[in-house]
């Protein structure tokens, strides 16, 4: 059997393990890129500066940052940290996931 029907006909058998792996990865992503949106008004907090016009910003990041907007002021600094921790450990799991997944479709290729 040629190389390239090999190929195909082992990608066929794990279409399953490519697409989850996929989708940990992409997840992975995503996760990271919350974690990161979050640290900026923290970071702003913690300087002392005003926090900026989030209204120039994309509207996903607006979406983001408004969500806290419904947070009493007292505890809003600590439950966006602990979202921060919360995405970070997210992304990590899906990270592994990515890895366990990526580590089976090596074995069987």
């Amino acid at each position: 059997m040629k190389a390239n029907k090999l190929l195909i006909k082992l990608s066929k058998q794990s279409l399953h393990w490519m697409a989850l792996s996929v989708i940990l990865g992409f997840s992975g992503a995503v996760f990271n890129g919350i974690g990161v949106t979050l640290i900026i008004p923290l970071i702003l907090s913690f300087l002392g500066l005003e926090i900026v016009d989030f209204e120039s910003f994309p509207p996903v990041l607006r979406s983001i940052f408004q969500a806290f907007d419904n947070v009493p002021e007292p505890v809003r600094i600590p439950v966006m940290i602990g979202c921060v921790f919360l995405a970070i450990v997210l992304k990590n799991a899906a990270g592994y996931a990515s890895a366990l997944t990526s580590g089976i479709l090596n074995r069987r290729f």
